[in-house]
Protein backbone atom coordinates (compact mmCIF):
# COMPACT_ATOMS: atom_id res chain seq x y z
CA UNK A 1 0.00 0.00 0.00
CA UNK A 2 2.86 2.36 0.80
CA UNK A 3 4.39 1.90 -2.65
CA UNK A 4 1.00 2.54 -4.27
CA UNK A 5 0.65 5.77 -2.28
CA UNK A 6 4.12 6.89 -3.33
CA UNK A 7 3.51 6.16 -7.02
CA UNK A 8 0.15 7.97 -6.97
CA UNK A 9 1.69 10.94 -5.12
CA UNK A 10 4.58 11.12 -7.60
CA UNK A 11 2.26 10.92 -10.63
CA UNK A 12 -0.05 13.55 -9.16
CA UNK A 13 2.87 15.85 -8.31
CA UNK A 14 4.30 15.51 -11.83
CA UNK A 15 0.90 16.19 -13.41
CA UNK A 16 0.39 19.27 -11.24
CA UNK A 17 3.90 20.55 -12.01
CA UNK A 18 3.47 20.10 -15.76
CA UNK A 19 0.01 21.66 -15.60
CA UNK A 20 1.35 24.62 -13.64
CA UNK A 21 4.12 25.24 -16.16
CA UNK A 22 1.63 25.01 -19.05
CA UNK A 23 -0.80 27.44 -17.40
CA UNK A 24 2.03 29.88 -16.62
CA UNK A 25 3.18 29.70 -20.25
CA UNK A 26 -0.35 30.29 -21.53
CA UNK A 27 -0.72 33.33 -19.24
CA UNK A 28 2.51 34.82 -20.59
CA UNK A 29 1.36 34.19 -24.19
CA UNK A 30 -2.04 35.80 -23.46
CA UNK A 31 -0.33 38.87 -22.00
CA UNK A 32 1.80 39.13 -25.14
CA UNK A 33 -1.40 39.04 -27.23
CA UNK A 34 -0.66 35.65 -28.81
CA UNK A 35 -3.10 32.76 -29.30
CA UNK A 36 -3.07 29.71 -27.00
CA UNK A 37 -0.10 27.40 -27.49
CA UNK A 38 -1.13 24.04 -25.93
CA UNK A 39 -4.23 24.65 -23.82
CA UNK A 40 -7.18 25.97 -25.85
CA UNK A 41 -8.54 27.92 -22.87
CA UNK A 42 -10.56 30.29 -25.05
CA UNK A 43 -12.43 27.34 -26.59
CA UNK A 44 -12.95 25.82 -23.13
CA UNK A 45 -14.25 29.12 -21.79
CA UNK A 46 -16.74 29.41 -24.67
CA UNK A 47 -17.88 25.81 -24.18
CA UNK A 48 -18.32 26.48 -20.47
CA UNK A 49 -20.56 29.42 -21.21
CA UNK A 50 -22.69 27.39 -23.64
CA UNK A 51 -22.97 24.25 -21.49
CA UNK A 52 -25.70 24.05 -18.86
CA UNK A 53 -25.35 22.10 -15.61
CA UNK A 54 -28.13 19.68 -16.66
CA UNK A 55 -26.19 18.34 -19.63
CA UNK A 56 -24.73 14.83 -19.48
CA UNK A 57 -21.17 16.03 -20.12
CA UNK A 58 -21.25 18.31 -17.09
CA UNK A 59 -22.73 15.59 -14.87
CA UNK A 60 -20.26 12.90 -15.99
CA UNK A 61 -17.33 15.26 -15.57
CA UNK A 62 -18.38 16.16 -12.03
CA UNK A 63 -19.03 12.49 -11.17
CA UNK A 64 -15.59 11.53 -12.52
CA UNK A 65 -13.82 14.29 -10.60
CA UNK A 66 -15.70 13.34 -7.43
CA UNK A 67 -14.65 9.70 -7.78
CA UNK A 68 -11.02 10.68 -8.35
CA UNK A 69 -11.15 12.89 -5.26
CA UNK A 70 -12.67 10.11 -3.16
CA UNK A 71 -10.04 7.63 -4.37
CA UNK A 72 -7.28 10.05 -3.37
CA UNK A 73 -8.89 10.51 0.05
CA UNK A 74 -9.05 6.74 0.58
CA UNK A 75 -5.38 6.39 -0.39
CA UNK A 76 -4.38 9.22 1.93
CA UNK A 77 -6.40 7.91 4.87
CA UNK A 78 -5.11 4.34 4.56
CA UNK A 79 -3.68 2.66 7.62
CA UNK A 80 -0.08 3.56 8.24
CA UNK A 81 2.47 2.03 10.52
CA UNK A 82 3.23 4.24 13.47
CA UNK A 83 6.40 6.34 13.37
CA UNK A 84 6.86 5.94 17.11
CA UNK A 85 5.79 3.33 19.63
CA UNK A 86 4.43 4.80 22.89
CA UNK A 87 6.22 3.76 26.07
CA UNK A 88 4.86 3.49 29.59
CA UNK A 89 5.63 6.92 31.02
CA UNK A 90 7.56 7.21 34.25
CA UNK A 91 7.03 10.98 34.52
CA UNK A 92 6.51 12.32 31.03
CA UNK A 93 5.07 10.70 27.91
CA UNK A 94 7.78 8.99 25.91
CA UNK A 95 8.05 7.05 22.66
CA UNK A 96 10.63 4.99 20.84
CA UNK A 97 11.23 5.25 17.09
CA UNK A 98 9.69 2.38 15.12
CA UNK A 99 12.48 2.09 12.52
CA UNK A 100 15.20 2.02 15.14
CA UNK A 101 13.30 -0.66 17.04
CA UNK A 102 12.92 -2.72 13.87
CA UNK A 103 16.67 -2.50 13.25
CA UNK A 104 17.43 -3.53 16.83
CA UNK A 105 15.10 -6.51 16.53
CA UNK A 106 16.80 -7.57 13.28
CA UNK A 107 20.18 -7.47 15.04
CA UNK A 108 18.82 -9.46 18.01
CA UNK A 109 17.17 -12.08 15.80
CA UNK A 110 20.32 -12.32 13.66
CA UNK A 111 22.23 -13.38 16.78
CA UNK A 112 19.91 -16.34 17.40
CA UNK A 113 21.72 -19.57 16.55
CA UNK A 114 20.33 -20.91 13.27
CA UNK A 115 19.19 -17.56 11.82
CA UNK A 116 21.19 -16.40 8.82
CA UNK A 117 19.10 -13.34 7.92
CA UNK A 118 16.11 -11.50 9.37
CA UNK A 119 13.60 -8.77 8.58
CA UNK A 120 11.30 -7.04 11.06
CA UNK A 121 8.23 -4.90 10.55
CA UNK A 122 6.32 -3.35 13.41
CA UNK A 123 2.72 -2.32 12.84
CA UNK A 124 0.08 -1.00 15.19
CA UNK A 125 -0.98 -4.42 16.46
CA UNK A 126 1.71 -6.86 15.44
CA UNK A 127 5.42 -7.33 14.93
CA UNK A 128 6.18 -9.47 11.91
CA UNK A 129 9.53 -11.22 11.71
CA UNK A 130 10.80 -13.09 8.67
CA UNK A 131 13.81 -15.17 9.67
CA UNK A 132 15.86 -17.14 7.17
CA UNK A 133 17.55 -20.29 8.37
CA UNK A 134 20.01 -22.62 6.70
CA UNK A 135 18.91 -25.57 8.83
CA UNK A 136 16.93 -28.36 7.27
CA UNK A 137 15.09 -29.02 10.52
CA UNK A 138 14.52 -25.77 12.38
CA UNK A 139 13.50 -27.45 15.64
CA UNK A 140 12.62 -24.83 18.26
CA UNK A 141 13.99 -21.92 16.22
CA UNK A 142 10.62 -20.18 15.92
CA UNK A 143 10.13 -20.25 19.71
CA UNK A 144 13.65 -18.88 20.31
CA UNK A 145 13.06 -16.04 17.84
CA UNK A 146 9.71 -15.20 19.47
CA UNK A 147 11.37 -15.20 22.91
CA UNK A 148 14.14 -12.91 21.66
CA UNK A 149 11.69 -10.42 20.16
CA UNK A 150 9.41 -10.58 23.22
CA UNK A 151 12.39 -9.82 25.44
CA UNK A 152 13.38 -6.79 23.32
CA UNK A 153 9.83 -5.42 23.32
CA UNK A 154 9.41 -6.07 27.06
CA UNK A 155 12.61 -4.13 27.83
CA UNK A 156 11.23 -1.13 25.92
CA UNK A 157 8.29 -0.86 28.35
CA UNK A 158 5.77 -0.09 25.61
CA UNK A 159 2.25 0.85 26.62
CA UNK A 160 0.88 -1.75 24.21
CA UNK A 161 3.19 -4.58 23.14
CA UNK A 162 2.36 -5.68 19.58
CA UNK A 163 1.84 -9.41 19.06
CA UNK A 164 4.85 -11.24 17.60
CA UNK A 165 4.44 -13.31 14.45
CA UNK A 166 7.41 -15.21 13.03
CA UNK A 167 7.76 -16.76 9.59
CA UNK A 168 10.70 -19.05 8.98
CA UNK A 169 12.18 -19.40 5.53
CA UNK A 170 14.64 -21.99 4.37
CA UNK A 171 17.81 -20.58 2.86
CA UNK A 172 18.23 -21.43 -0.80
CA UNK A 173 21.96 -21.87 -0.42
CA UNK A 174 23.09 -24.64 1.91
Amino acid sequence: MRATRQVVALALALALAVGGVLVAGEIVLAELGRPPWVLPYDDWYGAGLRTSWNEAAARWTSIGLTLVGLALLVLAAGSRRPEALPMTPSRQPAAVERRGTEKAIVVDVGRVDGVSKARARIGRRSTEIVATTNRRVPGDLRERVVATVDERLRRLALTEVPAVRVRLRQSRHR
